[in-house]
């Protein structure tokens, strides 16, 4: 066994325990929610299959358009946003909760969600697992060191223009598309039996590809989409989930928030946006983790969590977008701002 292959080995299942933060939470609320982690082996079948749906329909819709330059640039942002469904996809499969069949959970998480999306299963199954046990631990969340390598550790210095232009425009111009493809695509730190599958797989769909004369459909209508559009929905989507929120207190280190149909479809798709249920009980599918949300709500110290209404800008007053609520960051009980730790503690993770 190599190194690579000897660390990802060492990486522990998930924590069942309660944390001492649970304790908070009333038994019985806490079994109407243990109730929410029942699984199955078809109701992910739909959900997989209907981004695949939506992507071909957007494909095809182009396509039978001449490739209009409207119907196209529609296409490319429908295929992007279903790219970072598959991600939240494999999320679900890296909890093995994406199929309660380990088998299954395993083939369709690779075949049809991570390896479309060049992916490690098992290099993403070992990050996200020390970043669920240890969360805004600079030494071994690997989430941690990309958040100080953006700058989003701390609500970022500077005015509400200042922000816009490295975490709303940057995104938009594409900077971060190198170093995502250069990760994506590396061997390092990723299995080699599962680094031969993932190239195998794609050299045998280019074949294909080649052989029936669809490479530059192929091109125009999956790399650029995964190439641009599904990377800024990454970015935004990683930013809701704790960017400003460094706290060792389990109910001020995560955000939630809610949106319009079409912004929670393009930004978090398939629960993503509710992600602080998602850390205090990462069991709970997807498609029950809002049930959980609304469970919680009856806790004050999860009610006076952070909970988002809009992502860009505000849907209610008094409620903050996540935008806002990335900007003003986790205060103390003084109000003054968490102070981040100094960029050498953070670690590097590809």
């Amino acid at each position: 066994m190599n190194p690579v292959e000897a660390r990802l080995a060492g990486c522990r299942p998930w924590a069942l325990v309660f944390g001492e933060h649970k304790k908070a939470i009333p038994p019985k609320i806490r079994q109407q929610i243990a109730e929410l982690r029942r699984s199955d082996n078809w109701r992910n079948l739909l959900h997989v299959g209907g981004d695949w749906l939506a992507m071909g329909l957007a494909a095809a819709a182009a396509l039978s358009s001449g490739m209009h330059p409207v119907a196209y640039a529609l296409a490319v942002v429908a295929v992007g946003s279903r790219q970072r469904a598959l991600r939240s996809l494999v999320h679900e499969a890296s909890h093995e909760k994406l199929f309660r069949n380990a088998r299954l959970n395993n083939a369709v998480g690779q075949l049809l969600v991570a390896f479309p999306l060049m992916t490690s299963m098992t290099a993403y199954r070992c990050a996200h697992r020390q970043h669920h046990g240890h969360l805004w631990d600079p030494e071994h969340d690997p989430k941690m060191s990309k958040y100080a390598e953006l700058g989003l550790i701390s609500p970022p210095d500077g005015t509400r223009t200042h922000f816009v232009k490295k975490h709303i425009l940057r995104p938009l111009l594409l900077a971060e598309v190198p170093s995502n493809l250069v990760s994506d695509l590396s061997w390092k730190a990723k299995p080699r039996a599962e680094n031969a599958s993932r190239y195998a797989v794609w050299l045998g769909v280019v074949a294909a590809l080649s052989w029936l004369g669809w490479l530059d459909e192929f091109a125009l209508l999956w790399l650029v989409p995964f190439c641009t559009t599904y990377q800024v929905f990454r970015y935004w989507s990683d930013m809701a989930d704790h960017a400003g929120l460094y706290s060792a207190d389990p109910w001020r280190s995560s955000r939630s928030w809610n949106g319009s149909w079409l912004v929670v479809q393009l930004i978090g798709p398939h629960g993503a946006n509710w992600h602080f249920p998602h850390h205090l009980f990462p069991q709970v599918p997807h498609y029950r983790v809002r049930q959980a949300h609304e469970l919680l709500l009856r806790v004050p110290e999860y009610a006076a969590g952070h909970h988002c209404d809009g992502f860009f800008w505000p849907r209610r007053s008094g409620v903050a977008s996540v935008v806002q609520d990335v900007r003003r960051g986790e205060r103390d009980s003084a109000g003054r701002v968490v102070p981040a730790p100094a960029p050498s503690a953070a670690i590097s993770v590809h």
